[in-house]
């Protein structure tokens, strides 16, 4: 039988200039599924979910359970991440202006009382833990980007890799900050693989493998 499937996860990445209407189109979607697939639970993940400009639409869905005074499905889970708003927090109302090459603050909303009653505080990243968490990462990758991660062909260039990305989470943690370290970096650096793959892999590319990665 050839079915298309549809993912039971969908997640949309907040942002400030995320409108009322946007959010309401995806969590439409993600309705409509729920109530055709009500024998599955669908889950709805809202990222960074403190950055928007629209907090009470967000309030309503995660904390009332509704969207625009209609009830979601009750096959239909929320959840939602947040950057903790912390004395380094600037609220999104504010004009400050950095010009430090890293900022030692960012941008985010102060959670409402009821929206702050949710929250669960899982705590950062910690140093000791980023080397198994990068060697998972590379893993799960691998699954991923498949016959792109070839880039690195053999397991030293793997182990060179990860020794590598440590090495810069490491400086940047002790010199910058812990909170100069995300995940995001370092999902970035993984997004370098399939570049490298897509726009060659001489043996000049090769032979600088290490450089670029120091870089």
């Amino acid at each position: 039988v050839n079915t298309p499937l549809q993912p039971l996860f969908r997640k949309l990445l907040v942002h400030p200039s995320l409108s009322n209407a946007a959010v309401k189109s995806f969590l439409d979607d993600a309705i409509d599924f729920a109530e055709k697939m009500h024998f599955w639970e669908v889950v709805v993940f809202f990222d960074e979910v403190n950055t928007t400009s629209c907090p009470g639409l967000f309030k309503e869905i995660i904390v009332d359970g509704t969207c625009e005074g209609i009830k979601l499905p009750e096959n239909l889970f929320v959840v939602a991440a947040i950057n903790p708003y912390t004395d380094n927090s600037v609220d999104r109302c504010s004009e400050t202006v950095s010009t430090e090459a890293y900022r030692t603050e960012y941008h985010v909303h102060r959670l409402g009382s009821e929206m702050e009653k949710r929250v669960w505080k899982y705590g950062q990243l910690r140093l000791q833990d980023m080397g198994p968490y990068i060697r998972a990462k590379i893993e799960l990758e691998k699954s991923i980007l498949k016959d792109k991660f070839s880039i690195l062909r053999k397991d030293k260039e793997e182990d060179l890799f990860a020794k590598l990305l440590l090495k810069a989470l490491q400086f940047s943690y002790e010199k910058i900050g812990a909170r100069s370290v995300s995940q995001r970096d370092i999902q970035r650096m993984f997004n370098t693989l399939p570049f490298i793959y897509e726009h060659g892999v001489q043996a000049d590319i090769r032979d600088r493998f290490e450089i670029a990665l120091l870089v």
